[in-house]
């Protein structure tokens, strides 16, 4: 039997949150709760493109930790809440 592949976790608020920004396995990194918030004041901007800017820089930092940059993301699942009616046509992607 193979053994198992390790498993190392990004995790910088130790637990309190219940689940880790990344966790890697293998040569594979998985990501999650990466949202728009500022880290300095906990607010979420009120514009959406700034919020989704903040996400992904999130994102770069959780990847950084194991290595990795956005240019090696093979898969992304985003969720956005609210109405995207209120997003200018300009800044939507996909039929919308």
């Amino acid at each position: 039997m193979a053994d198992a592949a390790r498993i190392e976790r990004f995790d910088p608020f130790d637990g309190a949150l219940g689940f880790s920004f990344a966790t890697k396995v293998g040569g594979l990194v998985f990501t999650a709760g990466c949202i728009g918030i500022n880290s300095a004041t906990w607010e979420v901007p009120d514009d959406l493109e700034a919020e989704a800017r903040l996400a992904f820089e999130m994102a770069s930092g959780c990847l950084a930790a194991f290595g990795a940059t956005l240019a090696d993301v093979i898969d992304m699942t985003t969720f956005i809440a609210g109405d995207v009616a209120t997003v200018p046509r300009s800044k939507r992607c996909g039929p919308n």
